[in-house]
């Protein structure tokens, strides 16, 4: 959905969790450990904001899930969220900063499991839009 200078999208996005827990005693006399790899789905949405056709961007993009305890009393969730703010240095070719946030866990109390990590990172770098390079399209 695209008005004036924004445009909102909304769909959904699948992520493998790749699930690796291991216990051991402090004297090391038991060990214990399971992993687990699965798909996860999660609600996406993304909002551009581009106040002229042509010049400085920003972006905001998200993806997120959560049990909210309904599933068998495991509480867990996914999020990755994303600011990046952009600008055209050539043709389909955009220098960008961007902050990221990513993060989740689960707490399962059947198996006395309560593990939760967020991951900051900032980034710089180039989006190429092949399309607009090309001239197959135009840039989005």
């Amino acid at each position: 959905m695209a008005s004036g200078p924004v445009t909102l999208e909304v769909g959904g996005s699948l992520q493998i969790r790749n699930a690796d827990v291991a216990f051991r005693a402090a004297d090391g006399s038991r060990r214990d450990d399971q992993s687990d790899i699965g798909l996860v789905g999660a609600a996406k949405a993304r909002l551009w904001y581009r106040p002229h056709p042509v010049g400085a961007w920003a972006g905001l993009e998200a993806d997120g899930f959560s049990t909210f305890g309904l599933v068998s009393g495991v509480r867990g969730a996914i999020y990755d969220v994303q600011l990046m703010f952009g600008h055209p240095v050539g043709r389909g070719i955009d220098v960008v900063l961007g902050a990221r946030l990513l993060g989740g866990g689960a707490d399962v109390a059947s198996k006395d499991i309560y593990n939760w990590a967020n991951f900051v990172a900032f980034t710089a770098g180039v989006r190429v839009s092949l399309d607009t390079l090309l001239g197959t399209g135009k840039s989005t």
